[in-house]
Order: structure tokens, then C-alpha cells, then sequence
């Protein structure tokens, strides 16, 4: 997987320095905008209190990771990260119902120094499966609900068609990393991978979904491992590249505290707690200071 990531690049490099993305009045501030965040819901901190939203139309809330980034929280900065969003969407403009959001990388500008960027996971299904196997958990005849679930199931069943779709959104995630330093080469960019969301119990078990048999839940970790292990040999793959690209790997801390653990920092809806976000601002935050310190 690292040796085809890498092959790609050189390509993308090409197409990437054409990419100009004019920034939006809405993403306008007092001053040079330091820290852009961009993403999907597990940076917008999706399904937390309505109360911290800060946009309702991409569940953006004000609990996210990206609030909580110690060394420049004095500085101008910007969140776009966005429920649902897929590494094509730093590109092109997205329609939620009437509205039309610009490409995130817009929120770009030449004066950036951070950017952190958590994306991926709807590229290969993973809002998708989520949504499945939350409406099959509402069924209540055990047969039905087993059929159900064995549906939902398989996207990830079939190891080519998955893999096509990891490696697919390898290609956008390389894409991105390189468009962002085109876009605002002074930046630092910081990429993270997930959670194992589900994560059987200690024991084996899972309490939280008792009707999920171990045989799914392993099937589904397997997946999210295979993601997070993509993500970061394209990270690896565009650092090598002379991209200044970190990798911030947020899954060994929340080992042990996904969905079927007693100590979840997953919620019901398989995104990260209020906690869990803080775990993420934990690790972007040592990323960071690390990176700057150099």
C-alpha cells in the first residue's frame, strides 16, 4: 500500500499547483487567519449538545478538538470540519439542501501556520455503516434484525471492493495533504487517523450492542484499522515527499474505550464523546508542541 501511495504522488504534485481556491467572505476574520481546521464530524464534533453548535447546517459544535488546540488559541483562526464530509469536499463545493458550502480549502490563506485535518472515513462508508446498523438495532425480531445487520455488513465483506475503496480514498487524502501546502505553504499540517470505534470489552463481549456477535465487531475493527493504517502511509508517503505533514495518531488512546468497553469514549451515535474530543485535542496538542519546538 505505501509503495502504490507513493507512486500516485508525484502525479497529484502536478495537478495540485493548479488548484486556486478563492476564500470566502464568510470565513472572513479580524486578522491573518493562523489555524485552519478542516474535515469531517469527528472534527466538527458531531452529535454533541445542540446547545455548542456553532453550525447547525455541518453539526459543527464548539466541544471539538479544534476549540481546544492550547499553543495558538489566541490566534485568528477558522473551523470548516463538516458532518458527512469526504475528501473530495476540500475541493468542490458542497450542497446541504438549499445551501451550497464553498471547498474547505478556501478557509485556506497564504498567512495560515496550522492546519489539522481529520478525513476519510465517509470515503470508505463508514457514516454509511453507522447509519445501517443503528436503524437494524431498532428491529425487534431477532431473525430480521440479523438479516439486517449481515446487510449492512457487506460493503466490508467483500475485501476487493473495500480495498478499491480505501485505496480510492488514499488518492483523495494525498490530494488534499498536497493541495493544503500548495495552498498555504507555511503551514504545518496535521492528519489525523480514528478511533476503533466499536472495540470488543476485555471480556470478549460487547454490553453496549449485546446483539452484535463478536464476528461483526471484528469485522468492522478490522476495516477501521485498515483505514487508519492507509491514512498514515499517506502521510508517511507526502512527508517523504517534502510536505511538513504529522501524523497524529489518535487510536492507541482510545484503545480500550470504544463502544463495547465500559469506559467508552464513543458515544451512541459511534463518534467521540465530549471526552473523546478532548483525547483528540490531547494528542494534536502534544503533535503541535512537538513540531514547533523543532
Amino acid at each position: 500500500m505505501k509503495r502504490m501511495i507513493s507512486l500516485v504522488l508525484t502525479a497529484l504534485m502536478s495537478l495540485v499547483t493548479v488548484i486556486v481556491v478563492a476564500a470566502p467572505t464568510a470565513h472572513a476574520t479580524a486578522g491573518p487567519v493562523k489555524v485552519v481546521s478542516l474535515g469531517d464530524s469527528f472534527a466538527a464534533a458531531s452529535t454533541l449538545a445542540t446547545t455548542y453548535q456553532t453550525d447547525a447546517l455541518c453539526d459543527r459544535s464548539s466541544l471539538g478538538y479544534p476549540y481546544l488546540l492550547k499553543k495558538f488559541s489566541q490566534s485568528p483562526s477558522v473551523d470548516v470540519a463538516c458532518g458527512g464530509a469526504v475528501t473530495r469536499d476540500l475541493f468542490a463545493g458542497r450542497t446541504i439542501g438549499a445551501t451550497t458550502l464553498p471547498p474547505q480549502l478556501a478557509a485556506l490563506t497564504s498567512s495560515t501556520k496550522v492546519v489539522t485535518l481529520t478525513v476519510g472515513g465517509n470515503d470508505v462508508g463508514f457514516s454509511q455503516l453507522a447509519q445501517c446498523l443503528a436503524t437494524a438495532m431498532t428491529i425487534g425480531d431477532p431473525t430480521a434484525q440479523a438479516l439486517a445487520v449481515n446487510a449492512c455488513l457487506q460493503p466490508l465483506s467483500d475485501s476487493t471492493a473495500l480495498g478499491a475503496k480505501v485505496y480510492a480514498m488514499s488518492q483523495g487524502l494525498a490530494a488534499s495533504i498536497l493541495a493544503i501546502h500548495t495552498q498555504a505553504p507555511e503551514a504545518q499540517i496535521f492528519v489525523s487517523d480514528y478511533p476503533v470505534i466499536l472495540g470488543l470489552n476485555a471480556d470478549g463481549t460487547c454490553p453496549t450492542i449485546p446483539q452484535l456477535p463478536a464476528g461483526v465487531i471484528a469485522l468492522v475493527d478490522g476495516a477501521n484499522a485498515q483505514l487508519n493504517t492507509t491514512i498514515g502511509a499517506v502521510v508517511i508517503a507526502t512527508a517523504g515527499a517534502g510536505v511538513p505533514v504529522t501524523l497524529v495518531d489518535v487510536a492507541p488512546s482510545f484503545t480500550g474505550h470504544g463502544v463495547c468497553s465500559t469506559s467508552p469514549l464513543i458515544n451512541g451515535f459511534l463518534h467521540p464523546s465530549a471526552q473523546g474530543q478532548q483525547v483528540y485535542a490531547d494528542a494534536f496538542n502534544a503533535a503541535i508542541k512537538q513540531a514547533f519546538a523543532a
